[in-house]
């Protein structure tokens, strides 16, 4: 239990008989509030079997932290971003006995928002995504290090799959064999993004990572404000932050849910966030190809839908689960999601391509 380690809480501060529980659903660290004086505090344990060099994760967090506040006011004022904390040492980690690394953070509240409810609330997100480009479009790419190699590289993804697949697959069960012939059935559509990098088509700017609603800060009235979960922060492609927000927001189910109810993409909402992202001004400051975001949006649907059945194949080893068969759960609904993604393709590039026709004159 986290409150056993008094050095940990001795380190930033903290009596190690305040009240100290689990916070939050991640898939990978450990993450903990911490109950204290006179405001509380978040409290997390870097997952190091993923991130191979946690430093590079604390790092990349400060370099944003400390960019934000020399950013422009007009832009800055309203959005909200963790602030990290430091130790008594005024390190911004400590390290423990056994190697791990715990870093501290100011609690931010936010409104529980798994489902978006309003067209209006999905503008809000799409306004906030884009705000987060502005505010870090000016923060040269070098300035971040990589924390996770390989991370959005659908290729590699694939070739771990195949890896696993011609070993453990087993091709009577029905849930197996949806997400193994989903896979070789999008495989190809869902590579376009991949292979324009491979051209050097795709120029990289700083992203998130991992903007899915759950990583959204809400406030009071259930309005987008700012992002949590800046561990994937780093020099990236557009498209992945916009894809990953889309298929997140505008899924009709959640991500981890049971049985066999088919998700569905819906356009409402996904013309909501792109008017939101628009009208932010996003268009006339951060390259946006408006065709790239249809192929963002399947690329990164795919390819969560390849972690997830590959981690399952591998006996979650990757993302966290309470049972064996949840990652494999994740991956059917990810990957039907492709499916009804795909089966709406046309409607969705007319959609793209109609709202950035709109908004890019007035950016």
């Amino acid at each position: 239990m986290i409150a056993e380690h008094s050095e940990i809480c001795a380190a930033f501060a903290c009596d190690s008989s305040v009240a100290i529980r689990p916070l939050g659903q991640g898939n990978i660290n450990a993450t903990y509030l911490v109950d204290s004086t006179p405001e509380p505090f978040v409290l997390q344990q870097l997952n190091g079997d993923v991130f191979a060099d946690p430093l590079i994760v604390i790092e990349n967090f400060a370099t944003i932290y400390e960019h934000l506040q020399g950013a422009n006011p007009s832009l800055r004022s309203g959005f909200v971003m963790a602030e990290p904390m430091k130790t008594r040492g005024g390190k911004l980690f400590f390290k423990d006995k056994r190697g791990g690394y715990w870093r501290a953070q100011r609690y931010i509240k936010t409104a529980s928002t798994l489902r978006l409810g309003s067209v209006e609330q999905a503008r809000t997100v799409g306004r906030t995504l884009a705000r987060f480009h502005l505010l870090f479009a000016n923060l040269h790419p070098d300035n971040l290090k990589d924390p996770l190699p390989g991370f959005h590289h659908l290729s590699l993804y694939l070739k771990d799959y195949e890896l696993h697949a011609s070993n453990r697959l087993e091709q009577e069960d029905k849930n197996n064999l949806f997400c193994h012939q989903r896979i070789e059935r999008f495989r190809e559509q869902a590579s376009a993004i991949e292979k324009a990098r491979a051209k050097n088509e795709m120029p990289l700017q700083p992203i998130h990572g991992d903007p899915k609603i759950d990583n959204f800060i809400f406030n009071e009235a259930a309005e987008a404000v700012g992002l949590l979960d800046l561990d994937t922060v780093g020099a990236g492609i557009v498209y992945h932050d916009l894809g990953d927000c889309l298929r997140s927001a505008c899924s009709t189910i959640q991500e981890n849910a049971g049985g066999d109810v088919q998700p569905m993409f819906d356009l409402n909402l996904c013309q909501g966030i792109l008017q939101g992202y628009c009208c932010a001004g996003s268009t006339g400051r951060v390259r946006i190809n408006p065709a790239s975001i249809y192929d963002g949006l399947l690329a990164i649907c795919f390819e969560l839908g390849v972690r997830f059945f590959t981690d399952h194949l591998k006996g979650d080893v990757y993302f966290k689960v309470k049972r064996h068969g949840i990652n494999l759960q994740r991956a059917k609904n990810q990957l039907a999601l492709c499916e009804n993604i795909v089966n709406q393709e046309f409607k969705i590039r007319q959609l793209i391509e109609r709202i950035y026709t709109k908004y890019s004159d007035k950016s």
